[in-house]
């Protein structure tokens, strides 16, 4: 973590529940990626990941969270779209708890960070859930962390 940080350039910064959550211009290639959003997994692993999430089905995403972080970017390069994204969009309320409980878990330091990462457009996952009368995931965000609802997208 921190070695990235010492190779990017800040674009823009917030603070979302004392956490930074600044976008980066990763090593000057102009793609915007937020410090806690990785991008190591190949198109297939994520393309797996989108249509597990979308099933709302708890028994493939614990088998996707076996070998695809929840903070992978699941789009194009810099879109910070991350398995919390897609489920609060998709309201796939049963996939989003146990995606919640797998970073409680293992990232519980920046838990309040990554459920609060704008996507590239600068929607929250709580922003997408409300745009899309996606009200299960939503109370189920709501319910486990602290949403930060000061954040804007524009």
């Amino acid at each position: 973590f921190n070695n990235f940080l010492a190779f990017s350039t800040p674009l823009t910064t917030s603070t979302t529940m004392g956490q930074d959550c600044s976008t980066f211009d990763s090593i000057g290639l102009g793609v915007n990626r937020h410090p806690l959003v990785t991008e190591t997994t190949t198109e297939i692993e994520k393309s797996k990941a989108l249509e597990h999430v979308k099933k709302n089905d708890m028994f493939l995403i614990q088998k996707t969270l076996e070998s695809i972080r929840p903070t992978e970017n699941l789009l194009d390069p810099g879109s910070n779209y991350t398995m919390v994204h897609v489920a609060c969009q998709e309201n796939a309320f049963h996939a989003l708890n146990q995606i919640l409980l797998w970073l409680k878990r293992n990232m519980n330091e920046y838990f309040d960070a990554i459920i609060n990462i704008p996507d590239k457009s600068l929607r929250t996952p709580a922003m997408l859930a409300a745009m899309n009368d996606a009200s299960e995931a939503l109370f189920t965000l709501f319910n486990n962390g602290n949403v930060d609802t000061n954040i804007v997208d524009f």
